[in-house]
């Protein structure tokens, strides 16, 4: 594997400040100053490798959230079954400690608006939310768009909430969410929920397939009589029978 050059690890050190600044302080209220400052570089150092402070909080959610995207889109190319929708979920949480502030963001992008950073961040989760719906559809987990957003949200909080928990879980355990023992229960816990919430959901569709075949099943090959079976059966008649009835009756 190439060694990185010193610009390329210059940027990662700026992402890497700008992800916590941006987390601490949200897109409005972050500065490329403030940035710059954390690595320990002059700002107009900064623009050798950012343009913008849009294209820095770019940067930085690309870099934590594209290995999410590309996973499932792994996934997606074989058969998915439920050891692969069990597992899902853990492994976005190996992906997340790799960045932890990430949720961070994605939580302010959900609650802010007017601003180009919400909208950066709404666009990622709308990237991602249509990726687990396409999984979840190959899981044969067949349930409504409301029920299946739902689902969504759920996995989506499991995930996250114990990153952007951070402080929360700090204060109460003493440990960092990085900590090892605190990252295997963690798993642990969200590979049993998440496979019991997309079970329970699979079942029920499965239920309501299975409902629905007897009533298809009782009406295929009936057909409403016409004017002239009615005529013919006497059930039913019309009132004016078919003219070559008619002519026979005569």
């Amino acid at each position: 594997m190439t060694e990185p050059s010193k610009g390329e690890r210059t940027a990662q050190r700026i992402m890497d400040a700008a992800e916590v600044v941006f987390a601490a302080k949200g897109y409005e209220a972050a500065s490329l100053r403030a940035v710059a400052a954390r690595v320990g570089i002059r700002q107009p150092g900064l623009y050798n490798h950012f343009a913008s402070k849009e294209a820095l909080y770019r940067a930085v959610l690309h870099r934590g959230l594209q290995p999410m995207a590309d996973l499932m889109e792994v996934i997606l190319r074989e058969p998915v079954g439920r050891g692969e929708m069990r597992s899902l979920a853990g492994r976005i949480t190996d992906l997340l400690t790799r960045h932890p502030n990430i949720p961070g963001l994605l939580v302010q992008g959900m609650q802010a608006s007017g601003h180009q950073g919400a909208e950066i961040a709404l666009d990622w989760l709308a990237h991602l939310m249509l990726l687990g719906r396409r999984v979840n559809k190959a899981a044969g987990a067949a349930r409504t768009s409301h029920e299946l957003l739902l689902l969504q949200l759920a996995l989506f909080n499991l995930c996250c909430g114990y990153f952007w928990g951070a402080p929360l879980v700090a204060r109460l355990t003493g440990r960092s969410v990085l900590d090892r023992k605190l990252l295997a229960t963690q798993k642990r816990l969200i590979e049993r929920i998440s496979d019991d919430l997309v079970s329970r959901h699979g079942a029920r569709a499965g239920a309501r397939r299975a409902a629905a075949r007897p009533a298809i099943r009782a009406t295929a090959g009936t057909r409403t009589p016409d004017r002239r079976t009615r005529y013919r059966t006497g059930r039913q008649p019309g009132p004016v029978p078919p003219r070559r009835y008619r002519r026979a009756r005569s």
